[in-house]
Formats: C-alpha cells, structure tokens, sequence
C-alpha cells in the first residue's frame, strides 16, 4: 500500500501505518470504536424532494444509478446522514 508502512500491533497482528504523520513511530493503540458512535434515527419523509443514495463497496451512490436507472419507493424507512458524519 502506497503511503503505508508495516508495523505489529503487541500481539503481532500486521497493521499499516501511515507514514504521512510527522513524528509517528509506530506505536499505536487499539481501541474499540463504539464508545465514540453517536446512532443517528432521523428518517427521511415519504414525500422529500432530497436525493435518496444507497451506501455500497464503492461508496454513496445515487439510489437510480445503484439499482440501474431505478428508484426504490421511499415509505419513509431511509436514514438521513448528516453533513460531516458517516455512513
């Protein structure tokens, strides 16, 4: 991997570690990710005029462009992700 350096984590898993960090050498922690998850339910009305995405391998894409030129009809059930969060 371009830009990526091997290193072990203590139990000598292979981690690829950045070499784009000044001053980084190698040592970093594991932690679980859950802690610093925020679960976001707001639903995206039945009638909004917002583009619907689908999340996939690829990333975001159009819900037409995922399923071929189709839409799925939106019953209310699709997340709303907000700006500068994740998916």
């Amino acid at each position: 991997m371009s830009g990526q350096e091997k290193t072990s984590t203590q139990a000598g898993e292979p981690i690829r570690a950045p070499r784009h960090f000044p001053g980084f050498d190698g040592n970093w922690a594991r932690k679980e990710l859950r802690p610093y998850l925020v679960r976001h339910l707001e639903r995206v009305p039945a009638d909004t005029d917002l583009r619907i995405y689908s999340s996939s391998r690829e990333g975001l894409l159009p819900q037409d462009e995922y399923y071929g030129g189709h839409n799925r009809i939106n019953d209310g059930e699709y997340g709303v992700v907000p700006e500068c969060h994740f998916v």
